[in-house]
């Protein structure tokens, strides 16, 4: 996930041994948990890829979405970490959180462990997001690289500490 020449070459001097050892904690346990999560249709098929605030429209009561060019066949919390990713860090984050997975259940049950998998997710989708900032040539979203960093760092630390206190996602120790 994040690969150490590309740490010491890009990253500005920002990601020590020791940010780097949580980033590799969280892709060792990432790709643990990923070879063990099921690809039945409850919890696997046909996703958006990208459906983040700007890619959904309300009109007349219905959610309708657009923009379309990402879509991929994966895991449904991937999806809803994108979704949820949006809302991270705002005062009102856990009313948000609630309320739009109460909507989701209106459609499709959550499978058990869906918090432990959708944080699993979402810990990823930091990565992933921090990864496009290093390696962007555009120096406003390169300028903005130590604030998300911190604020990634933070997230994935109460992630580690929560997380991976001797807990598994998939129900094994």
């Amino acid at each position: 996930m994040l690969d150490p020449d590309f740490a010491a070459t890009r990253c500005d001097g920002l990601i020590s041994g020791r940010e780097y050892r949580i980033f590799s904690e969280i892709a060792e346990r990432a790709r643990d948990e990923f070879s063990m999560l099921p690809t039945g249709p409850d919890g696997y098929g046909l996703i958006h890829g990208n459906f983040r605030q700007d890619c959904y429209l309300f009109y007349k009561g219905e959610v309708c979405a657009i923009d379309f060019h990402k879509c991929c066949w994966s895991y449904y919390m991937a999806d809803l970490s994108i979704t949820l990713a949006g809302v991270a860090g705002r005062p009102d984050e856990d009313m948000l959180r609630h309320a739009f997975l109460r909507g989701y259940e209106r459609v499709r049950t959550l499978p058990d462990h869906y918090e432990e998998w959708l944080r699993l997710f979402e810990a990823v989708r930091l990565i992933e997001h921090l990864n496009l900032i290093f390696r962007s040539d555009d120096p406003a979203l390169r300028a903005s690289a130590p604030s998300q960093l911190a604020f990634v760092l933070d997230w994935l630390r109460s992630f580690v500490h929560i997380s991976f206190a001797g807990h598994s996602f998939s129900g094994k120790a």
